[in-house]
């Protein structure tokens, strides 16, 4: 993921001498000075955590570290902070936000709630080595390879806590569609947080995520010509769509290549010769928040406590999964979104068609384009102007969570309301229009608690600037379903505070 803030032109014209280098964190750390803020899971809200580094750092401090050439997996942002943060941190705190992108949004749920240790990307000056990256010309930028078990502070998850720990009938075995099968960093098998261990967690939103289906070129183009688009366009009039019906049908197993009472890819080319053709499906594996997107809006999985035929789960090639590929489809599944894009690419020009969830700060044309490309659903682009009025449907929200206060583990009063201030400002439409680049910049929304103008009279067909742009109008509403873990703070009224959860449909309340 490849992201700049326009403000770091700031940081280029400051003295690179004040810069809080590895060795200067391990200074502050054997000091006790230096603030530690370890955070796991949510790679598609990444983008916003570097925002927020660059913003409460001081121009000319700001250190960056990613674990490889691409930061897929881990990456941290040190500085010496810019200015007081409220009942948190003085001007000048040296501090190092560590930011755990491997694994999926599991990661940040389940250690936090149970404080236990995963692997976090080391830095320090005996395993950082000075070096450049994309979209690192104006910071100091470090690789640091090596990994360490951590526990992290708090998390951040795709969608709320609680989805990672329903359990769903699927034929006659019981399973957790979304919690991962084997063992975590530890060695420790995967386990659903219990209802008081989720309970433990202070969780809030801290954005909305946009999410698309992505299609390789071959399938693209195969689409344009079916629906009399030009072959090959990327303008946005010659996007095609796919129905939210089919993606779902082929997802569970009920789109198949040449089988007898099954539908094939001819249903929605027209072209007799692609039922023949084998339904790749791209996907991430159990544990990710993006997967857990795609089975709760295509499948309604898996909050559907029962289902016989196994019609409403995912197909997976996971050991021990109640429902078998069958013949005519392959699943692939990797732990990160740079799987599912792999995924895609790598049917592109071989004839053949495939589909998967990608998250919307992906972008296949900008930055390094890449051969797949984002469909509508039902006819609908995905945009954030559409998706801030609900004319796009595919967004959830996501949840920053931490131990609550007055619970075992807390965090200090300080680094509390260090999380707190973070949460509140991580997805701001200020911050998301600071994201100068054009991917990481479309993929998310602030939610309608986080508008710039906060009035009576600020709403969706009167938000100017910033707000008319990032700021969502629609959220999930709750009503009081056994899922909920989160109260929102936007309302009708001062007084009228509402609850959201993943698995209600999307409503205007702004």
């Amino acid at each position: 993921m490849k992201f700049r803030l326009t403000a770091l032109a700031l940081v280029a014209m400051a003295p690179a001498a004040f810069a809080l280098t590895p060795a200067q964190v391990d200074s502050a750390r054997s000091a006790g000075t230096l603030k530690e803020i370890v955070i796991f899971g949510g790679s598609a809200q990444s983008p916003l955590v570097a925002a927020y580094a660059y913003e409460i750092c001081k121009p000319g401090t700001t250190d960056t570290f990613w674990d490889s050439a691409s930061g897929a997996g881990y990456r941290a942002y040190s500085c010496n902070t810019n200015a007081a943060i409220a009942g948190s941190y003085p001007a000048n705190t040296p501090i190092l936000i560590t930011k755990r992108d491997a694994g999926g949004s599991i990661y940040g749920v389940n250690p936090v709630a149970l404080h236990n240790t995963q692997n976090a990307m080391v830095v320090n000056a005996a395993t950082c080595t000075a070096t450049g990256f994309a979209g690192s010309a104006t910071v100091a930028s470090y690789t640091c390879p090596t990994v360490a078990l951590t526990t992290p502070i708090a998390g951040i998850s795709d969608v709320e806590p609680s989805l990672f720990g329903i359990k769903t009938t699927v034929k006659t075995t019981s399973t957790f569609l979304n919690l991962p099968l084997g063992t975590d960093d530890n060695g420790t098998p995967w386990a659903p947080l219990t209802t008081a261990q989720v309970a433990t967690m202070d969780v809030a939103t801290s954005n909305e995520t946009l999410f698309g289906i992505g299609v390789n070129l071959d399938l693209r183009n195969a689409l344009q010509a079916a629906q009399g688009l030009a072959v090959g366009s990327d303008a946005d009039a010659d996007v095609p769509s796919i129905p939210r019906a089919f993606y779902a049908s082929a997802v569970s197993g009920f789109v198949r290549a040449g089988t007898a009472g099954y539908a094939g890819w001819d249903s929605l080319t027209g072209v007799a010769a692609d039922n023949a053709k084998t339904v790749n499906i791209c996907r991430r594996t159990a544990g990710s928040g993006t997967q857990a997107s795609s089975n709760l809006f295509f499948l309604n999985a898996p909050t559907i406590a029962t289902t016989a035929l196994g019609m409403l789960a995912p197909l997976s090639t996971a050991a021990g999964y109640p429902i078998a590929v069958p013949a005519g489809v392959t699943v692939n599944e990797g732990a990160g979104t740079g799987n599912v894009e792999t995924c895609l690419t790598g049917f592109s020009g071989s004839g053949n068609y495939a589909m998967g969830v990608v998250t919307g700060e992906k972008d296949p044309i900008v930055v390094t384009p890449k051969t797949y490309r984002f469909v509508k659903i039902d006819g609908q682009f995905k945009s954030q102007a559409n998706a801030r009025t609900g004319n796009y449907d595919y967004v959830y929200s996501a949840t920053m969570q931490f131990i609550a206060k007055g619970k075992p583990f807390a965090p200090a009063a300080t680094d509390a309301a260090f999380l707190t201030d973070m949460r509140k400002n991580l997805g701001t439409p200020a911050k998301i229009a600071g994201l100068a680049a054009a991917d990481a910049k479309q993929g998310v929304l602030a939610p309608p608690s986080n508008w710039t103008l906060t009035g009576a009279g600020s709403t969706c067909a009167t938000a100017a600037g910033a707000d008319a742009l990032y700021g969502s109008c629609v959220e999930r509403l709750d009503f009081a379903s056994k899922f909920n873990d989160g109260v929102k703070l936007f309302g009708l009224a001062a007084t009228a505070a509402y609850k959201t959860t993943s698995n209600q449909s999307l409503h205007i309340v702004r």
